[in-house]
């Protein structure tokens, strides 16, 4: 494959002391542009079939966060991402895809501060509107809520305990669901959005010299994308029923000026569940 990338972005901060809020924002501009081509031979000297893709991806985020009653810290999130995204492939002799898509959020958190622990809550809202679908059926729209809550204890000085559950949505990208990927791929229009459930458990610890993160993690996934073979050596992306995720993740560092040392750990295990309602199918991969 060959790609260009070019990526444009810029943002800001705006403090109101007086009314103890921060404003922070953020905007981007990415452009993909690839060639993807097969060959009959080894030689690579005749081409079979060639994909060219132009990809425009447009951002914007922005969080406000003010603090209320001295003791809760309210956050505020709007976040919006549109692409568009143009094929033309050689067997259909270059005639033009055009697909598109935007994927709105708004979110709220409130954390309640105290002098040993904190706790927090947040709520928010997913969207997506298939905007272009080229020659492929029409996708309704579609949303999810999301849904967080963490808990975190300070036992000393130096360690600190917390605690988080969470509820996510990701909608399928424009390529996962409508492109062929030259022949190799059957689209997938219907491809559903991945709904996860995770649980987190860890332990901090920080000095002066050594800092340590240690977390424990579940991962519940309904309807996760995954890959299947298909007669003629092609293949699909479709939704699973459910795939499970778990493991431990540890992040550490030494430092002792002027010498610094940091290391990172994670073993997981991953398995989707078959027909008999067991979870012992192998992924494509890693969710």
């Amino acid at each position: 494959p060959y790609l260009d990338r070019y990526y444009f972005s810029f943002g800001g901060r705006n403090n109101f002391e007086s009314s103890k809020l921060k404003l922070n924002y953020q905007f981007s501009i990415l452009n993909l542009q690839q060639k993807i081509r097969a060959f009959k031979n080894q030689n690579l000297d005749v081409i079979s079939d060639e994909e060219i893709s132009s990809e425009y991806t447009y951002g914007a985020d922005i969080l406000v966060d003010k603090i209320v009653l001295d003791d809760y810290l309210v956050k505020a999130a709007l976040s919006a991402i549109y692409t568009d995204r143009d094929e033309k492939i050689l067997k259909e002799n270059y005639k033009l895809n055009e697909y598109a898509q935007g994927i709105y959020s708004i979110g709220i958190d409130v954390e309640r501060i105290f002098k040993s622990y904190s706790f927090n809550f947040g709520f928010g809202y997913d969207f997506v509107d298939y905007v272009k679908t080229s020659d492929k059926p029409k996708r309704p729209d579609d949303g999810d809520y999301s849904l967080n809550a963490g808990f975190a204890y300070k036992i000393s000085a130096y360690q600190f305990i917390d605690a988080g559950f969470g509820r996510k949505t990701r909608f399928p990208n424009l390529r996962e669901s409508f492109s062929g990927a030259l022949g190799k791929y059957v689209p997938n229009p219907d491809l559903k959005a991945e709904k996860m459930n995770s649980l987190t458990i860890g332990h901090r610890f920080a000095s002066a010299n050594i800092k340590t993160n240690s977390y424990f993690f579940v991962h519940w996934l309904k309807d996760g994308i995954a890959r299947i073979s298909l007669p003629g050596g092609k293949f699909q992306r479709v939704n699973k029923d459910e795939i499970l995720s778990y493991g431990i993740e540890n992040i550490s560092s030494i430092n002792y000026h002027p010498f610094e040392f940091t290391s990172g750990l994670c073993v997981s295990r991953s398995r989707a569940k078959n027909e008999k309602g067991e979870f012992t199918d192998t992924l494509e991969y890693k969710p």
